[in-house]
């Protein structure tokens, strides 16, 4: 009994001591980080570390919209620079765009916050892994398949893709209200299938599923908003116990099968080419998927899964960008009217939807769609960590 007591008194003592530890710890950097020179903003009037609970218990339970206008007013009330708490961490917005051009370009900024992109559960995919992991060297690898020459070569499949959209939208009975972005997930869909595996939608999902699938990728897209939206569930072993995370598991083991079967028939057809020695119709375009087969050596079995479904659930950003460019239109006929006219005018056959040049000329189309960006970033949040000192202006 006495020794019992001795170890739950030393375990006491040792958890005791670890808290004061990082206590004091997080006290000094807090300290710190409170006397950069950038302005402040506080959700409350009161103290910083009531701001603090408040902050994170607002943005747990608020919904995202609410949620986005709390961020989005945050940098509209500071549109240069401004530094917020946001529960135990503190966020610095760069609002202005020569700021956000300096952080981008800076090295002791280029890595990832790790806070944010862990919940994506792929470490290693290209747009989630840290620099220290071999980011620079995969990044260097992918570059050849997304060349100028290698994307144009993709543009009949483009083209072809849309003509099923269309088809699809002349299938709606006119005048009647209709959600457009299922849509547009499955031409972006279409299109990453062109691009990344050389296949068609159909051909991808022959034998399997494509709802299965589809729906898959649309729970770890869920499982990434809701991990990101409720500061609750950050620590992994909370997570866990959700019904969320292992619907999450479930998707995550049908795209890793559905990435196999994929690989398998890329590699039949690769095998096929050369035994028949055949020439390649477009020796420009270099396939991702083929890309990586021809190196394997080069990655793991979990980096390959990230690059892959990366890549594949790109489709989200994708689709994102073409309803909002299709819904401003909508709500502005004469900019519609007026591009119809620029498309019309330059494309005069549907021989000339394959020339990019022709296609890249239409300045009042590169107009609709910059500005379309600009009013809907698919992405309006870039999140960075930084690793160094970083002098974002002189004195500061």
């Amino acid at each position: 009994m006495r020794d019992r007591v001795i170890k739950m008194f030393i375990l006491l003592v040792i958890s005791l001591a670890s808290f004061a530890y990082l206590t004091l710890k997080w006290f000094r950097t807090y300290s710190k980080l409170r006397k950069i020179q950038i302005p402040d903003h506080k959700l409350t009037k009161f103290p910083y570390f009531i701001d603090m609970i408040y902050s994170m218990i607002k943005l747990g339970i608020t919904s995202p919209e609410n949620r986005f206008t709390i961020l989005a007013n945050i940098c509209f009330q500071h549109p240069d620079i401004v530094k917020t708490w946001l529960g135990p961490k503190m966020v610095i917005f760069a609002c202005n765009p020569q700021r956000i051009q300096k952080v981008l370009l800076s090295q002791k900024c280029a890595e990832k916050w790790k806070l944010f992109y862990s919940f994506m559960d792929r470490e290693t995919g290209l747009i989630s892994a840290r620099v220290s992991l071999k980011w620079k060297e995969h990044r260097k690898f992918f570059n050849s398949c997304f060349s100028l020459p290698s994307i144009e070569s993709f543009v009949p499949m483009f083209a072809e893709c849309c003509d099923d959209c269309c088809e699809s939208l002349e299938q709606i009975e006119q005048r009647k209200d209709f959600d457009f972005l299922p849509l547009a997930k499955q031409l972006s869909f279409s299109l990453l299938c062109a691009t990344s595996l050389d296949m068609k939608t159909k051909d991808v999902f022959e034998g399997t599923n494509f709802q299965e699938i589809f729906e898959a990728f649309e729970i770890t897209e869920a499982a990434l908003n809701y991990k990101l939206e409720i500061p609750y569930v950050y620590p992994k072993t909370i997570y866990k116990l959700t019904k969320l995370y292992r619907s999450e598991k479930k998707a995550q083991a049908l795209l890793t099968v559905f990435r196999t079967n994929i690989m398998k028939k890329r590699r039949e057809f690769m095998k096929t080419v050369e035994y028949n020695n055949n020439e390649i119709k477009n020796p420009e375009r270099i396939i991702l998927t083929d890309h990586i087969i021809r190196s394997e050596d080069k990655f793991t079995t979990k980096e390959i899964d990230d690059h892959f479904l990366t890549f594949m659930g790109g489709y989200e950003t994708v689709s994102n960008a073409v309803a909002h460019v299709i819904l401003l239109l909508a709500m502005h006929t004469e900019a519609q009217d007026k591009l119809y006219q620029a498309i019309a005018k330059a494309i005069p056959s549907d021989g000339d939807l394959n020339n990019s040049v022709i296609v890249n000329g239409i300045e009042y189309l590169e107009c609709v769609l910059r500005e379309s960006y600009r009013l809907m970033p698919t992405v309006p949040i870039i999140l960075r960590e930084v690793t160094d000192d970083f002098e974002i202006e002189p004195n500061l």
